[in-house]
């Protein structure tokens, strides 16, 4: 970890032990800290054949996370046949990367020699009728294998590891069952003496429930983006899990000030919004949810919460009008209702808290507004697809309290700026439309690029993608004046039913 940015001190929260602090002022969006190669990141089990198990180059259905035109190929380790490597194409390179058998051999060099063998036996007994799940497809097994062994093999030093092993004091419960199974799979499979003491397999099997998600910005394909016309998913890619001992020690709140993010392999935690030198770094551990919700999760870690929101309690819908979210938000049978029925159903629980005095930010207006976005998107239907973004941006997230993550921020206006090209490409048959969009399209594009930066970096592929395909349809030298821009955007915000000043 770079400590220019960061160090670790006494946390703030009662009981909650360490915590990582601000060493100066910074900025929202700037890297807090860094972690260019952590040993511990792992591909998930659903991408192994298309994700780099050392740069993790992503290229598949989803989309990809580097910018390069034409295909990616993925070579398999000859020895395990259970990661894979990214290799030489052909084809324009227009972001920075590394490609080809450098991947391979660094891997090997700094951790698969050490894993592979285990990773073969263990796959060879697919078909053992002892055994349950998915064996060595599974990340958390391949996380605790690897984490073992370098640490068998003077990887990991004892201190570092002792680091790794103690992140299993504060978590209470085990996220699934699978524990005595990785345990007895190591024990048997685990060929080099000497063995594992059972202690440490435990604590390596709680330790790696500390990890984060290993997400990417989805850049997708030239031809997604040809044949779909507009994003399916700005979310970024769930590539697998990483576990790193400065990020495990930064402490959970609701309204945090930082969050992470991955370049490639790079573990980054940037800041959500600016901070003071000496300001406790927090991240949220949880996705946002009800009061009660939130606080059964974070059981799991044994906390309970005292940031600004939870101690305000139940600032959201009750009574019936909860009975009546809950139903529609929860209905396992939501999807194989008619999707103009389920517009019409959401449109008038929207109505009715607004009717009721909840503002665009309560929770869980964003939800609904998402489920509204996917279903008019599969109707087809262009003007509800248009206006509902339009609210995300102006209305709830303007006023969603904790504020909307800048992540969240950049996925909603990626959304808006692909719509908007939609209906720029048939402006002709769009009216009223049609015209409004034309009148924002550039700037917003504009604000797209300035988002993307602010929250990723003006380095990261996502920016560098985001210029490209900018001056690829665009082009330099767009000037926007901004008394035009924003009158033209308060026309398409009245359209939409968005009162924003």
């Amino acid at each position: 970890m770079d400590p220019s940015n960061a160090y670790v001190a006494p946390s703030t929260l009662p009981g909650a032990g360490r915590g990582l602090f601000a060493s100066s002022d910074l900025g929202a969006g700037s890297v807090i800290f860094a972690v260019k190669r952590p040993l511990l990141a792992i591909v998930d089990e659903k991408n192994l054949s298309s994700t780099c198990d050392e740069c993790f180059t992503y290229f598949g259905e989803m989309g990809r996370n580097v910018g390069r035109l034409g295909s990616i190929e993925f070579l398999k380790c000859e020895g395990c046949e259970v990661v894979w490597y990214c290799s030489q194409v052909s084809g324009q390179i227009y972001i920075r990367t590394t490609f080809g058998q450098t991947c391979k051999d660094n891997a090997w060099t700094s951790n698969h020699q050490y894993e592979c063998s285990t990773y073969k036996a263990v796959k060879e007994q697919e078909s053992d009728a002892d055994f349950k799940c998915t064996k060595i497809g599974s990340k958390r097994l391949r996380c605790i294998i690897r984490l073992l062994f370098l640490h068998r093999h003077g990887r990991i030093s004892p201190s570092d590891f002792a680091t790794f092993t103690n992140l299993a004091e504060g978590f209470k419960k085990l996220k699934d069952n699978n524990t005595s199974y990785m345990m007895n799979t190591i024990l048997k499979f685990a060929h080099t003496p000497p063995p594992f003491l059972p202690s440490s397999l435990t604590h390596a099997s709680k330790a790696a429930n500390n990890e984060c998600q290993l997400d990417t910005p989805n850049l997708l394909t030239s031809h997604q983006l040809a044949r779909y016309g507009t994003y399916l998913q700005v979310e970024s890619l769930p590539l697998g899990m990483c576990l790193e001992p400065h990020y495990s020690m930064i402490n959970h709140s609701c309204t945090p000030n930082a969050f992470w993010t991955f370049e490639g392999r790079e573990i980054q935690v940037r800041a959500e919004r600016d901070l003071k030198a000496g300001e406790e770094v927090f991240i949220s551990y949880i996705p946002r949810g009800y009061f009660y919700e939130r606080m059964e999760r974070l059981g799991n870690w044994g906390i309970k919460c005292v940031c600004g929101l939870c101690k305000k309690g139940l600032i959201e819908p009750l009574g019936s009008l909860r009975g009546r979210l809950d139903k529609v938000l929860n209905d396992k049978n939501w999807n194989d209702k008619a999707a103009s029925t389920r517009v019409e159903m959401l449109r008038q629980l929207v109505e009715y808290l607004r009717k009721e005095g909840y503002g665009w930010g309560v929770w869980p207006m964003n939800l609904l507004h998402s489920r509204l976005y996917h279903t008019a998107r599969e109707m087809g239907d262009k003007a509800e697809m248009l206006k509902v973004l339009v609210k995300m941006r102006y209305a709830v997230e303007m006023e969603q309290e904790p504020k909307a993550f800048l992540t969240e921020r950049v996925e909603t206006i990626r959304l808006l700026t692909s719509i908007m090209a939609r209906v720029q490409d048939d402006a002709e048959n769009q009216g009223k439309m049609g015209v409004l969009v034309g009148g924002v399209y550039i700037g917003m594009r504009q604000e797209l690029l300035k988002e993307i930066e602010g929250c990723y970096g003006s380095d990261s592929s996502l920016a560098r993608w985001e210029r490209y395909r900018y001056m690829a349809e665009i082009g330099d030298g767009q000037k926007v004046d901004t008394e035009e821009f924003r009158g033209r955007l308060n026309c398409l915000l009245r359209w939409a039913g968005v009162d924003w000043e």
